[in-house]
């Protein structure tokens, strides 16, 4: 997989989180998201600053592999759900070729809170 490509078709259909570490002041959580092959890309970090206090970074080789070809509007969240709404919204987009969240109070890929533009 090369030049911001999954699966040869860049197309995103699920992801999925997975508990690092789990030491309290030390947390680290990776999300991934995965293609129809079943293939998985670091989508995402979060890494525990101070006691329960997230930080979730998109890291630069996923910045660089598909910074272009999927809508990247921020690239660090203090809160979970924040992820989780930007994740779902890169496979809803993917799904339905549509922008807007379904169920989602009607978050856009375009319009996620504390949003930092990566441009």
């Amino acid at each position: 997989m090369s030049g911001g490509e999954v699966g040869g078709e860049g197309v995103f259909v699920a992801w999925e989180e997975q508990v690092i570490c789990q030491e309290r002041g030390n947390r680290v959580i990776h999300f991934y998201l995965k293609d129809a092959s079943g293939n998985s890309v670091l989508a995402v970090v979060g890494t525990e600053r101070s006691v329960r206090h997230m930080m979730y970074v998109v890291p630069d080789h996923f910045l660089q592999a598909y910074g272009s070809t999927q809508p990247i509007n921020a690239c660090k969240w203090r809160a979970r759900r924040e992820v989780v709404d930007w994740l779902t919204c890169l496979v809803s987009r993917n799904r339905s070729h549509h922008a807007v969240l379904v169920g989602h109070k009607g978050v856009s890929c375009t319009n996620t809170r504390k949003q930092q533009s990566l441009f």
